[in-house]
């Protein structure tokens, strides 16, 4: 159970995930594992994503309490959240998610006995440091989750981490690639202040796990207190 794994109380509320490398899957794998236990569970973003395609999802606007209902109801997990017309890389315009309305959140927080909000954007890179407006983590959140991606590891730091540059002009520190102490220094830099359990993501294999132990004790010895590792894979 990601729930187990991830050490989260079972009084949270509203849990936001946040850092980079599976924040999207982690998500809606967790708003599932809630539904089918019977838990009224939804999911929305601070931040943008996009609208999910996943078949027990039911992508609402929020604005009524009706919507919620309605898609509780059909057994589905209900994704609140406006929708926006972005413009890809490519030139294609596509769609996307942004934040609740007010009134929408209100309906949320009400009617929802856990809401699952992805908090934090990372291009699709496996590990990120943040800007200082970043993670944009809801008022009333009581779990924080931080994802990193162990996809990342020997991998070009210039390339591979997001807003790499800030943190170089943050730290002075400019590595060449990722390695463990790199991967844990970006943790602690990024995200330490928010208190949040860590889950090292894509331990898909034996090398890739034990290399997460070793990122786990550094984390542990900069004062997290809460790292799990694991394989989103698993969980699909």
């Amino acid at each position: 159970m990601l729930k187990k794994l991830l050490m989260i109380e079972d009084n949270a509320h509203l849990i936001s995930i946040t850092g980079a490398g599976g924040k999207t899957t982690l998500m809606h794998l967790l708003a599932r594992e809630y539904s089918t236990k019977g838990v009224k569970a939804a999911m929305m973003t601070t931040t943008q994503t996009f609208v999910s395609e996943a078949p027990y999802v039911e992508n609402i606007t929020g604005e009524s309490a009706q919507e919620l209902l309605a898609a509780w109801d059909r057994g589905k997990v209900p994704f609140a959240g406006r929708r926006t017309q972005k413009i890809s890389p490519n030139g294609e315009p596509v769609t996307k998610y942004i934040a609740p309305s007010e009134s929408a959140m209100k309906n949320l927080t009400k009617f929802s006995e856990v809401i699952v909000n992805e908090a934090d954007g990372a291009a699709r890179k496996a590990i990120k440091y943040p800007a200082v407006w970043e993670p944009v983590i809801p008022l009333h959140t009581d779990t924080v989750i931080t994802v990193a991606g162990l996809s990342a590891l020997d991998q070009p730091f210039a390339t591979a981490c997001h807003r790499q540059e800030l943190y170089v002009k943050n730290t002075g520190r400019k590595p060449d690639t990722i390695t463990e102490e790199v991967f844990a220094d970006l943790i602690t830099e990024g995200y330490y202040h928010l208190r949040p359990t860590v889950f090292l993501n894509q331990a898909d294999t034996p090398e890739l796990y034990k290399r997460g132990q070793r990122i786990q004790e550094l984390l542990y010895q900069r004062g997290f207190s809460r790292v799990a590792i694991g394989s989103l894979h698993q969980y699909q």
